[in-house]
């Protein structure tokens, strides 16, 4: 798991099965993110951003990243710019009705 608070790029690299109690399972960043050719996969957080959790004045650039997503929010965005290209999140496809409720999503 990576926590920041400067610059951070983030570069061919793999997240798998991190936690984080509150935020950001893999990456929680309060600065700018530039993540590229990256991929997560079942990383989980107890409040927000699964994967990634984004909240600063700065900006997040994503470019060729995966996110095979568990069930939750993924991504958590708050941020002066977000720009992504390449960007794939699939879901859990095993998800049975009664995981689902309202503050849960991909």
């Amino acid at each position: 798991m990576i926590e920041s608070f400067s610059q951070v790029w983030v570069v061919s690299s793999e997240f798998k099965d991190n936690y984080a109690d509150t935020s950001g399972g893999a990456i929680a960043s309060s600065s700018y993110l530039d993540i590229t050719s990256t991929n997560f996969t079942a990383n989980s957080a107890g409040i927000n951003g699964n994967d990634i959790f984004f909240k600063c004045t700065d900006d997040l650039y994503l470019d060729k990243v995966t996110v095979l997503a568990s069930l939750g929010r993924s991504i958590f965005v708050w941020g002066r710019k977000f720009e992504a290209y390449g960007l794939t999140i699939k879901g859990d496809i095993n998800l049975s009705t009664n995981d689902l409720d309202e503050s849960k999503g991909i």
